[in-house]
């Protein structure tokens, strides 16, 4: 008599984690050579450590974007850039790091690593680390966005655009040469007629910049792909990261604010949920704590923008600020899931 099909065990408990070096890119002014990952394991997440010899001519000083400027550009991309994974600058990353549950936030002075985190005036070691998600995250939700590198149909590039000139990082910098050393995290590939084996969901990171000419409501217009997690927004006036602004608010349909913060209040929630304050001119949007712990979420809070008919986040800019021409600018970074196109 046919028993049914047998019951397939979970995968947390039947698979093993592994680390390893993928490789290493050579700092070349903007450019950058292609890193393919290896065909082995579920893909979870990478970490890209940058170490610079820095010769500086006289004192230096760091631009809007610190030390993490090294890196113009970071992409994870799929299948020869049929899809990015991941899209965002060395500084965005950096902000998203901040954001996760653990808080790396290298460039703290208490606690403080020079091999993580070192901008040096003078000559000397620029050196700053970056973990790269593809899964959600590596607690509850380890198991949405791992990538299956051992699929025959999926291939999975690293590419790094470094700053196009080493002004854009310090300034009197006058020799800059250095490697990028990647390593990443993936899980072993049990047997699929015994093992569960992870949903195909696509998380993705992806940042893009608008400008803006007059104070009052800067709208940017949330592109309609996959479940919205979270936002984090960038004001930059006059070419400076800035806290002018008065309130962000998140917009359905034009008629629909779900949420509608002042800054205080921006302000205190970034506090309250990482631990750490919020840099100049850093405004966060999270929808991915239900559970009260960042990243720990079951979605109940996430935005379906494909559903949604116009999404928005409307930062106001204070009446009064002092703008530039033609450098004043709102960067979003878009933290969403996805599932794949076929």
């Amino acid at each position: 008599m046919d028993g049914g099909a047998p019951q397939l065990r979970p995968f947390r408990f039947n698979t093993r984690q592994r680390v390893k070096k993928v490789g290493t890119i050579a700092f070349t002014n903007g450019d950058g050579t292609p890193l393919t990952l290896p065909s082995i394991g579920l893909l979870s997440r990478l970490w890209v450590v940058l170490e610079l010899d820095a010769t500086f001519s006289s004192t230096g000083v760091y631009g809007n974007y610190g030390a993490w400027a090294a890196i113009k550009r970071l992409k994870l991309q799929l299948n020869n850039a049929a899809q990015d994974l991941v899209d965002v600058s060395g500084f965005g990353l950096f902000l998203l790091n901040n954001l996760q549950r653990k808080v790396n936030k290298f460039d703290e002075t208490a606690g403080l690593d020079s091999a993580l985190y070192a901008a040096p005036t003078s000559t000397g070691n620029i050196n700053i680390a970056l973990e790269v998600p593809v899964n959600q995250s590596n607690g509850m939700n380890f198991e949405a966005g791992m990538i299956n590198l051992q699929a025959p149909e999926v291939q999975v590039t690293l590419n790094l655009t470094f700053a196009a000139a080493n002004s854009d990082i310090a300034s009197n910098i006058s020799a800059l040469s250095g490697t990028a050393h990647v390593y990443y995290e993936y899980y072993e590939v049990p047997d699929p007629s015994a093992v569960m084996i992870p949903p195909v969901i696509l998380h993705k990171v992806v940042e893009q910049q608008s400008s803006f000419s007059s104070t009052g409501e800067v709208i940017y217009t949330v592109p309609r792909a996959g479940k919205i997690s979270r936002l984090i927004q960038i004001l930059n006036v006059n070419g400076v990261r800035s806290d002018a602004y008065d309130s962000v608010k998140l917009k359905l349909q034009q008629s629909d604010t779900v949420y509608d913060r002042e800054k205080r209040l921006v302000k205190f929630q970034h506090r309250e949920n990482y631990g750490v304050a919020a840099q100049t001119g850093v405004i966060v949007t999270d929808m991915s704590q239900a559970y009260g712990i960042c990243e720990e979420t079951d979605a109940r809070d996430f935005f379906d923008s494909e559903r949604t008919t116009t999404m928005e986040s409307i930062v106001t800019v204070t009446s009064g600020t002092t703008l530039g021409s033609n450098n004043n600018t709102l960067t979003t970074i878009r933290e969403f899931v996805q599932l794949p196109s076929n």
